[in-house]
């Protein structure tokens, strides 16, 4: 039984030293208050990095990583079950071998005497049930895990494999085990994934709960077929791994100095790597294992004491392992196991197309596969122009990010069991219409919903919102009229040449594609319906919910104080803004506010800008500047407005131009105000009408 101990220095608030194994799982936490408890689990590598994939690059080649392998196993093996006590998991586990071992086999048993009555007439009646394929070897003494083993090691002709009794055996598991040492005589050692195999753990290094259905998770990996030639250990996992009966030949037994476990099979891989061998994995495979059923609790002692003995031999042991956990291509191969793993245990996988832009269309992806993620695999794909796409997962507390070429996705995605793709948002991918053909092959081949959230008119302009080189919304009517517009195509936030093409392409999207579209106002929903006609009993209209802000007191005072709220770029009114503020000095007693930021380094003349908020901080922002009245000042219509929603819910008063969600929202509350015209001073003069009007009804007396 293998194992590695390092130490980890004030690693968190509640951790200062943790000890860990390779395969010995016992963790010794001792803990700044000093408590002497410790708990049994397992943790392997650099705490620290255990879930840090963010920088991983895929370096698989997916062309080779999913073709089936063709080649039969057919050479006999002998299977070796070292038993101690455990007496609840022997029926499972002879169960397993008798009904789902697809090779020929002979079966050897070890009784290492067993202190449990009900072991040994078990043990006999599967020898009993077995015939002549389960020899039983009773030990008259207890000699201990090596020994064991080595006794039957000595009886063994053909490829051998060790099983704990804590394990389950899924169908065909002993091909799969088996095939990289009939493909390569230089492999010493196979082990399959499991929840329970330290580097080969699924999902996490260590140990893991396993709740799934192993057949079903097994079909899920079945597509895998890894380079194991490339993919090589410094050690197997004894719990279920298969040893090269060359190598065993020419390594020979187990070193006895291990007595009862702990540190043999690294000793043995050791020297099978000495010899010129190595050790790999069966990625196709994936074995249950409960753990800790064979032997129980081993002394502290005696495991610091096998670990002296690898240190001393093998100098570079605890630094190999930590590398082969982090090593590119194993770990490109985990990442995609993880994925092919929660997608056979959710409930349903939905893909999301996202850009990487960040902003309100990001923030409700997240929002909306953290709802999802609890019962649900969320896979994220963003790409950006570097060339890479950005393939994040989500699930449970569970998550993982890996970089794959574009020209992967289709490759990828076709192995996965996909209910729904989401198009979130492609602003930021390099060649849309490819893309939007893309999605539609992966329709094609999974047969998936496919859903569309209108968080922009990117399908419509590569402005994205619909306004022209003069900045000004084009209110358009037809997309014909789109071939008169002398948009700086080259200039804008999608790079495209052909406009007509690239509406065509959207339009085939909506038409044949598509099968529902989300709006988030009644405007957005009208635009869409009238520009794409093919859309319109497609779309539905879900407003996003943001959470409840508290009302603000604002006290009475002279003058009126106006206030922008978020990132003020061109299409969100930088010009508009910049003009108030050059007119406000004409303006007696009137502020303005940015509560956010812009841009534009110089600012805003004559007005005061806060910097970035979060909602919850809002009303505190508003009753330290004494705000009167929240303008929107976006030239072009905005698909929800959150800032708009964000002034309703503090009941402020709020101003627009008549455009968009933001005026179809503002018409409807009783303290809002449309603004005539898409003009600088018009805004003013109208806002501070309004404001005035309500000052002199009211006397503008403090909220209660």
């Amino acid at each position: 039984m293998s194992f590695l101990i390092t130490r980890v220095e004030s690693y968190d608030d509640h951790v200062k030293t943790v000890k860990y194994f390779l395969r010995g799982t016992r963790l010794l936490l001792i803990r700044k208050h000093w408590s002497t408890n410790y708990r049994e689990t397992f943790v392997l590598g650099i705490l620290t990095s255990r879930h840090n994939t963010d920088n991983l690059v895929n370096k698989l080649n997916t062309n080779t990583l999913f073709i089936r392998n063709t080649s039969l196993v057919t050479s006999p093996i002998d299977i070796i079950v070292p038993v101690y006590n455990g007496f609840d998991f022997l029926d499972g586990l002879f169960q397993c071998i008798k009904e789902n071992t697809d090779l020929h086999y002979r079966l050897f048993v070890v009784n290492d005497a067993s202190t449990d009555k009900r072991v040994l007439p078990l043990l006999k009646k599967y020898a009993t049930a077995f015939g002549s394929k389960m020899i039983l070897i009773e030990n008259e003494h207890n000699l201990g895990f090596v020994k064991s083993v080595n006794a039957a090691l000595k009886q063994t002709t053909n490829n051998v494999v060790l099983i704990n009794t804590d394990v389950i055996l899924p169908k065909k598991w002993a091909s799969g085990l088996l095939y990289p040492i009939e493909q390569d005589s230089k492999v010493a050692t196979v082990t399959p994934f499991s929840n329970c195999a330290t580097i080969f753990s699924i999902p996490e290094f260590g140990d893991n709960i396993f709740d799934g259905d192993l057949e079903s998770i097994n079909e899920s990996i079945s597509c895998i077929n890894a380079p194991f030639d490339k993919l090589s250990f410094p050690t197997g996992v004894g719990f279920c791994m298969a040893i090269n009966k060359e190598a065993l030949h020419s390594v020979g037994l187990l070193d006895e100095i291990f007595e009862r476990g702990y540190g043999e099979e690294n000793d043995w891989c050791q020297r099978a790597i000495k010899k010129g061998f190595y050790n790999t994995i069966a990625p196709n495979l994936f074995v249950w294992h409960k753990h800790g059923a064979s032997f129980g609790v081993e002394k502290f002692k005696m495991i610091e004491r096998h670990l002296a003995i690898i240190k001393n031999r093998y100098k570079n042991y605890i630094k190999d392992v930590q590398k082969a956990q982090h090593e590119g291509i194993y770990a490109s191969l985990r990442e995609f196991i993880k994925i092919l793993f929660f997608n056979s245990i959710a409930n349903s996988t939905s893909v999301w197309f996202c850009h990487a832009w960040g902003g309100g269309a990001e923030m409700y992806a997240q929002r909306q596969i953290e709802s999802l993620r609890q019962d649900s695999l969320c896979i994220k794909l963003c790409e950006k122009n570097y060339g890479y796409v950005r393939m994040s997962w989500y699930y449970k507390e569970y998550s993982g990010t890996i970089y794959i070429e574009h020209d992967d996705i289709l490759n990828i995605l076709d192995h996965i069991k996909i209910d729904s793709i989401v198009v979130n948002s492609i602003t930021s991918w390099l060649q849309i219409p490819e893309t939007l053909k893309l999605i539609s092959d992966i329709k094609s081949h999974l047969k998936c919903v496919v859903s569309f959230r209108a968080h922009d008119f990117m399908s419509i302009c590569p402005s994205i919102c619909m306004v022209n080189n003069d900045m000004t919304y084009c209110n358009i009517t037809r997309l014909e009229q789109c071939k008169t517009c002398k948009l700086h195509l080259d200039k804008q936030p999608i790079k495209i040449s052909n406009l007509t093409a690239y509406q065509t392409a959207w339009g085939k999207f909506f038409a044949e594609i598509c099968d529902e579209i989300i709006a988030f106002s009644d405007s957005t929903r009208e635009i869409y319906a009238m520009l794409f006609p093919q859309t319109k009993d497609k779309i539905k209209v879900i407003p996003h919910t943001i959470p409840k802000i508290r009302v603000p007191v604002v006290h009475e005072h002279d003058g009126i104080n106006i206030a922008i709220l978020g990132a003020i770029h061109a299409a969100k009114g930088a010009y508009i803004l910049s003009e108030m503020g050059k007119l406000l000095p004409k303006y007696k007693n009137v502020t303005i506010t940015l509560i956010g930021y812009t841009a534009n380094k110089k600012g805003f003349p004559n007005i005061i800008e806060t910097g970035t908020y979060i909602p919850e901080d809002l009303p505190n922002i508003i009753e330290e500047h004494n705000i009167d009245i929240i303008f929107i000042p976006s030239i072009c219509p905005e698909t929800f407005s959150y800032t708009t929603q964000e002034a309703i819910e503090m009941e402020l008063k709020t101003a627009c131009f008549n455009l968009g969600a933001q005026a179809e929202r503002i018409k409807n509350y009783h303290q809002g105000l449309v603004i005539s015209k898409i003009d600088a001073k018009t805004a003013l003069d109208e806002i501070v009408k309004f404001c005035k009007n309500d000052k002199t009804e009211t006397n503008y007396a403090t909220k209660n």
